[in-house]
């Protein structure tokens, strides 16, 4: 089964990256269980954790899927909310728990990450 879904990648024409791919694909696919999996992609600077991300969720419904992709929440070089930030982030939960509605679920615990851009070093943007 593994196989078939590296195989369902590839032929989407997303190579490399074998054990991220697979590890999104079983936190995609346990979205609706009692206790989901969740997932962090962290990678160097430019190395593909949005390309790897579409990837990811290209396998899920796409009217199940929330993004905020695109938003930049953050100043540059700061690790503070920018103000408008509440207003954006309060819509998405608005529109997470009606999807959590949709499948029957009384409550999640609900993760929001973020990345840093590819300016300055892997050191600095990880300790900001």
């Amino acid at each position: 089964m593994l196989a078939r879904i590296q195989n369902d990648f590839t032929r989407c024409g997303v190579v490399g990256e074998a054990t991220n791919k697979l590890v999104g694909y079983l936190a995609v696919v346990s979205r609706k269980l009692e206790a989901p999996l969740a997932i962090t992609i962290q990678l160097t600077s430019a190395a593909g954790k949005s390309s790897l991300m579409d990837a990811v969720l290209a396998f899920m419904p796409e009217e199940e899927r929330i993004t905020l992709k695109g938003v930049a929440l953050l100043d540059f070089d700061k690790a503070t909310l920018k103000p408008q930030a509440r207003e954006v982030l309060d819509d998405t939960i608005a529109e997470t728990k009606e999807k959590l509605q949709s499948y029957h679920v009384e409550h999640r615990h609900i993760t929001v990450t973020g990345h840093t851009d590819s300016v300055g070093s892997d050191a600095y943007n990880q300790r900001l």
